[in-house]
């Protein structure tokens, strides 16, 4: 497993693409470089931006930790 631990963008680069790109490459990366079987992430259930960044790439939930 490969595991993202945080993914932070400033302020004033948000909105722009940038996280979607990073964290895309990274992903990508992992995969094909590493072989890794799946990357794992967390993200707090009302942070709406990362999770519609993760989605784009083509991540998906796979359950919730109740934490």
């Amino acid at each position: 497993m490969f595991k993202i631990e945080t993914v932070f963008t400033s302020q004033k680069y948000r909105g722009k693409g940038f996280a979607t790109s990073v964290v895309s490459k990274t992903v990508e990366n992992a995969f094909k470089r590493y072989n890794v079987e799946y990357v794992g992430l967390g993200v707090r259930s009302d942070n709406t931006s990362a999770k519609r960044v993760y989605e784009k790439i083509g991540l998906r939930s796979i359950g919730i930790d109740a934490g």
